[in-house]
């Protein structure tokens, strides 16, 4: 059985809807909060991916236009869990 030795919380796309600042005042932002675990024998587990390098170099092929329209994603590449788990020193093979 694998202990979990560390969470980290990760941002892996941000959202700015339309009508958002109902939900959250202006400027409406949301969040797809996704978690990376480090555990002490199964290497990393990540849950949700948010939106992925793929999704950020070609939004119009791999996202709905009714998606990109109503939640408006920021599509920056640094926010992908790819950037993230490399910018914290571990390899996205792991």
């Amino acid at each position: 059985m694998s202990e979990i030795q560390r969470i980290h919380h990760l941002n892996c796309a941000t959202f700015c809807p339309l009508g958002g600042f109902l939900i959250n005042g202006p400027p409406a932002r949301l969040v797809c909060h996704c978690l990376l675990i480090e555990t002490n024998s199964d290497g990393l587990i990540l849950v949700d991916t948010g939106l992925g390098l793929q999704d950020i170099a070609a939004p119009r092929e791999r996202l709905s236009g009714a998606l990109l329209k109503a939640s408006r994603p920021k599509l920056d590449r640094n926010e992908t869990a790819f950037q993230q788990i490399t910018k914290l020193g571990f390899s996205a093979d792991e």
